[in-house]
């Protein structure tokens, strides 16, 4: 039986129908296959500001009303700015700031006044003008910063040795003390120096071994390891009173980041395996690495223990997990909110910018109360930010069931993350201690980022965990304003004291009773309190810690 025309003419249009449906679907694979290349090539070449400037601008689905402006405030601002005034030309001295100058720190060209100073005299009387005919009447000084390349000195320790004449015995007083021992070939500020090299400027060991060579120094490697471990063993009762002192703190963030790390079983073909360092921080007591083997949820309960405020993180399960077993309270990190909808953003501009521009706005808030006291912070945040939140959420719930949301992998993501999680993301409003995000603790980790571009890996896993001893010692130095190179140093005099316990010689306890009696004068303030990286912000204070 032969088909008529009709069904044939039927076939065809379901064939036609089905080819577009598959045309359309590789189409729809075709721009999320371009969608991920593009995010591999950013995240590979692109910058890593996460600075927006375009999509700023764009208008939300429900317009935000920022609380306490007035009507017609910003058409007459731009009315005002818009407005030109023609002057008569003219010239004038622009009197230019030196550098630093704003921040409370010394001008750049001047320098502390008890550097050694090497003065050169230039001397030189105008040509045929007699000696009696000229007067001296001023000198004028300049000053230039110069250095000589890394000085080492040699440590020469001469010991008298006596006989007694009766009964031919001798006398050889005993080494001088040394952190590690007695026959140990370097002093105690060369190991710090070793160690501060590597893990505050991210220099290999090997790299020093060879600048040592240049300086016609044989010092080996395995030398160098050795000291820096054996001082990272002394020094890990204070890396752990740090810790003990964060999980007592009402607010602790937590996050965690890959590393490269020898294995020490022989039975696999692989010579590095992947473990994690997972740090912990405290707004005003300090910042503490742990290292751990794996990912999994149990190690966040060996690293927080019974700790029971209000944690700080992104929405990785091991944190969940651990919330939901315990007593602690979770806020959802921002950042991490924001940089879902960054990704959505290629995909789909206009909804990604929508709400972009609610988040915007929130941190834009959070900026204007950050000189605020905790209680007038909470406050405000009730007044300003709950508005621009309910707004937000009600955004995320219409948003949630639009085709161009559900069709799309990155803008689905990016809004039921923080719908699933909005009680979560509020914790913030009703306490105003606790910080929006995470960036404290991203910021703790970059010089661990940076040391693995340069020391690529840990030989072992005892090397991972001494890494994580020296980076908690020195950020946590850093966020109290202490130079870590004198606390490091200061400690191995200190660590075999018996008056004195491990709590006390952690950076908040320490700078109390020791800062001013160690550091010399112009180095007492050159690094600001704050965050763990020099330069930062100088708004956390020190605590004291029983």
């Amino acid at each position: 039986m032969t088909k008529t025309n009709v069904e044939k003419t039927r076939e065809l249009e379901e064939t036609v129908k089905s080819l577009k449906a598959e045309l359309e679907s590789a189409l729809k694979r075709e721009q999320q296959l371009k969608l991920i290349i593009e995010k591999l090539k950013h995240a590979q070449f692109g910058r890593k500001s996460e600075r927006r400037t375009e999509c700023d601008k764009t208008l939300p689905l429900f317009p935000v009303e920022i609380p306490n402006s007035k009507e017609g405030e910003t058409d007459a601002n731009v009315d005002k700015a818009s407005k030109t005034i023609e002057i008569e030309a003219h010239s004038r001295k622009v009197k230019v700031k030196s550098r630093g100058a704003e921040d409370g720190e010394a001008p750049e060209g001047t320098f502390p006044s008890d550097f050694p100073r090497q003065t050169l005299v230039i001397d030189e009387k105008p040509e045929g003008v007699a000696d009696e005919d000229i007067e001296l009447i001023d000198t004028k000084v300049t000053e230039r910063l110069g250095t000589i390349p890394q000085t080492y000195y040699v440590q020469r320790i001469e010991r008298k040795v006596y006989k007694q004449k009766s009964t031919g015995k001798f006398y050889t007083p005993e080494l001088p003390e040394h952190t590690l021992a007695r026959r140990c070939k370097v002093t105690e500020e060369c190991i710090i120096m070793f160690i501060i090299n590597k893990f505050m400027w991210h220099l290999p060991l090997y790299r020093q071994q060879q600048q040592l060579r240049l300086q016609g120094i044989n010092i080996s490697r395995d030398s160098l390891t050795k000291w820096v471990v054996e001082m990272g063993g002394l020094f890990s009762p204070i890396a752990e009173a740090i810790a003990v002192a964060i999980r007592g703190s009402p607010v602790v963030h937590i996050d965690e980041t890959p590393i490269r790390v020898g294995k020490d079983d022989n039975c696999s073909n692989t010579k590095y395996g992947t473990g994690y360092f997972w740090p912990i921080m405290a707004a005003g007591v300090g910042v503490s690495f742990f290292y751990k083997p794996t990912r999994c949820w149990s190690e966040v309960d060996t690293i927080l223990k019974d700790f029971g405020g209000v944690l700080v993180s992104d929405a990785y399960e091991a944190y969940e997990k651990f919330a939901a077993r315990s007593r602690l309270i979770l806020q959802l990190c921002w950042m991490h909110i924001r940089r879902n909808f960054i990704e959505a953003e290629r995909s789909h501009p206009k909804l990604a910018g929508e709400a972009l521009a609610y988040i915007s706005e929130i941190y834009r808030i959070e900026r204007t109360l950050r000189e605020l006291s905790d209680g007038a912070r909470a406050e405000e945040r009730m007044k300003q930010s709950k508005p621009v939140l309910d707004q937000f959420h009600q955004w995320l719930v219409k948003s949630s069931g639009l085709a161009e949301v559900i069709t799309d992998d990155y803008l689905a993501k990016a809004v039921s993350y923080v719908l699933k999680r909005w009680e979560n993301a509020c914790v913030f409003l009703n306490h105003g201690a606790i910080p929006i995000d995470n960036g404290r603790i991203e910021r703790a980790q970059r010089p661990t980022k940076l040391g693995l571009k340069n020391w690529l890996h840990c030989a072992s896993e005892e090397g991972a965990e001494i890494a994580a001893v020296f980076y908690t010692l020195i950020g946590s130095a850093l966020m109290h304003g202490i130079h870590p190179y004198y606390y490091l140093l200061d400690l191995t005099k200190r660590i075999s004291d018996p008056t004195l316990k491990a709590v006390d010689l952690i950076p908040g306890n320490w700078k109390l009773r020791f800062h001013n009696d160690v550091l010399p004068e112009h180095l007492r303030n050159v690094i600001p309190v704050g965050e763990p990286s020099i330069g930062g912000p100088r708004h956390m204070s020190s605590t004291i810690v029983q």
